[in-house]
């Protein structure tokens, strides 16, 4: 099976769509066009030719064309056969995937941390060709959006592309139910993110382990472990990237001295936290003020 990779930031832009009865009107005359192209069969078949490769698509079929790839019919279908037909564009354009089995949680990024500036976005992977998937609820989807492009009204290209991306993560969600697919989630990336939420509201709090494990119903060992594998990290490094990234704001948002912002972050012990930026920031809290004190009003004055 052929998939594809788009990006979940892609801009989506659906330019046409209709239902098409039977696939007569394409026998033995080649198309392409510049745009993908999908086509979903509500009662088949329907006979297509999709460059050298042969194809008859039964109901609830569901293929998507790359663009400029020549499709035409090869054989006569039923006068009741019809299939649903969109063409639309992608920015950036969708990539051609081969899929890993055995890197099942390589997709699984660490942008979940607050202090974590990647650009790494993940990728929804969708199958070329798929069949029978949630064929009703699909066909309502392409209905709407049928009905949205033959009757604009107001935002009606913002409306068509929110139900082509609801009809592509149906798509792409398909793949997610099987346990063995490199796209499952582990229930273990659930608890790592439950973990991520409550350290970042608490960071300040200095909890202890005992109410950590007590709250998360997970013994610290394991949190620990799960926290490291998907973070690659520490949840005492966390913590404290978490306490400076709020002192830098405050030292350069308020007047509040070392002492002040060391206690609100969560170190009681200033001159501890004086180590700990520097540790993490490669100067002093007092150097880090004075330093973006002055680019403050070298910026001003340009």
């Amino acid at each position: 099976m052929s998939f594809f990779a788009m990006s979940r930031l892609t801009r989506l832009d659906v330019k046409w769509a209709r239902n098409h009865a039977g696939n007569n009107h394409l026998l033995n005359k080649e198309h392409s066009n510049p745009n993908y192209e999908i086509i979903m069969v509500a009662a088949g078949p329907i006979y297509l030719q999709v460059e050298s490769r042969k194809m008859e698509l039964k109901s609830g079929d569901f293929l998507i064309l790359k663009p400029w790839e020549r499709h035409q019919s090869w054989k006569t279908t039923h006068s009741d056969a019809n299939f649903f037909w969109v063409q639309f564009t992608a920015d950036p354009l969708l990539g051609e995937k081969t899929l890993q089995f055995d890197d099942s949680e390589q997709h699984l990024q660490p942008q979940d941390l607050r202090t974590n500036n990647t650009n790494a976005v993940d990728q929804i992977i969708l199958p070329q060709f798929c069949q029978n998937i949630k064929q009703f609820e699909l066909l309502s989807l392409f209905e709407k959006l049928i009905q949205t492009l033959s009757h604009p009204k107001g935002y009606f290209r913002f409306r068509s592309s929110l139900l082509l991306s609801q009809i592509l993560e149906m798509i792409a969600n398909n793949l997610l139910s099987n346990k063995q697919h490199p796209l499952y989630i582990p229930d273990s990336f659930i608890i790592y993110r439950k973990l991520v939420e409550l350290l970042d509201e608490t960071y300040h709090a200095n909890l202890d382990k005992e109410v950590i494990e007590e709250y998360m119903e997970r013994t610290y060992e394991y949190l620990c472990q799960i926290f490291k594998k998907y973070s690659g990290t520490t949840i005492v490094k966390y913590t404290n990237m978490l306490r400076i990234q709020k002192a830098k704001f405050l030292m350069q948002d308020t007047s509040k001295s070392i002492n002040q912002i060391s206690e609100e972050v969560g170190v009681v012990d200033s001159l501890y936290f004086s180590k700990l930026f520097k540790k993490l920031e490669g100067c002093s809290p007092s150097e880090f003020r004075q330093q973006n004190v002055i680019l403050g009003k070298s910026e001003a004055s340009v």
